[in-house]
């Protein structure tokens, strides 16, 4: 019978190097750059109104939101928040550096720097109340790219993934689209010894995963809303035309226009 040391050092030899120095660089600067919102917690109009909030907001399509700012609790924990959202983010740095194929430990030391100090990130921690859901999502889009890229079938788990990120975020679909594009074209100009099939039209159909990836990943993220929708007795709200208004109005005053 093995034993919990056994198994944690089978799982140490699993997990690549450059995983390991992604995940802790993303950790250690993450708490040296983020730190004084961890400590200062300056709340802004929202984050007034959010000291205890169940993050319900299946009404603007983020149905998965809850559950991933339920981990933490629904109270404004600031210093929780901002290690488990550190956690996600040094998981994901992994995966990123794993979808770029990035091995160099210098090169995946700045990558990973970079993507902990971008501005965008950092201005989620703006709103610290619900950074590490935010941040979840951020983890789950280069799990999902990563596994749809590594293997074969991968795109199928990628779009569970991706779905369970829009469901907490609609924008990180953007964030989706972008990685999904850079994917396609590193393997339709990737050599024929790079795994990917050894003519242009296997790297095509390899490239076309990434499509499938989305297609799935949006189906089933739609399909879930809809189903908890129906069963809390909810519409989807007119923020931001989330409903499908906002599009309607704008379709008719371009048409107006032409």
């Amino acid at each position: 019978m093995r034993t919990v040391t056994d198994v944690l050092q089978t799982l140490n030899k699993k997990i690549k190097k450059e995983w390991k120095i992604a995940f802790f660089t993303a950790v250690i600067l993450g708490l040296l750059i983020h730190m004084p919102v961890f400590s200062g917690d300056f709340p802004n109009h929202d984050g007034l109104d959010s000291i205890y909030f169940d993050q319900n907001m299946i009404t603007s399509g983020r149905w998965f939101l809850t559950v991933a700012c339920g981990i933490s609790s629904y109270y404004s924990l600031p210093w929780i928040t901002g290690l488990l959202s550190l956690l996600y983010l040094g998981i994901g740095c992994a995966a990123l550096n794993e979808f770029l194929h990035v091995k160099e430990p210098v090169t995946v030391v700045l990558t990973s720097a970079l993507a902990v100090s971008f501005p965008a990130l950092a201005a989620t921690y703006g709103y610290l109340f619900t950074a590490d859901g935010y941040l979840m999502a951020w983890m789950l889009v280069m799990l999902a790219m990563a596994i749809t890229d590594r293997f074969d079938k991968g795109f199928i788990p990628g779009a569970v993934l991706l779905s369970f990120a829009v469901g907490i975020y609609q924008s990180y679909l953007a964030f989706a689209a972008i990685l999904a594009l850079t994917g396609m074209l590193r393997i339709l100009t990737a050599g024929d010894d790079a795994g990917y099939g050894d003519t242009f039209g296997k790297r095509g159909k390899r490239a076309l995963h990434f499509v499938y990836l989305g297609a799935i990943g949006m189906a089933a993220y739609v399909v879930i809303l809809r189903i908890l929708l129906l069963i809390q007795g909810k519409e989807l709200a007119s923020y931001q035309g989330i409903n499908g208004e906002g599009v309607k109005i704008s379709l008719i005053t371009r048409l107006k226009h032409l």
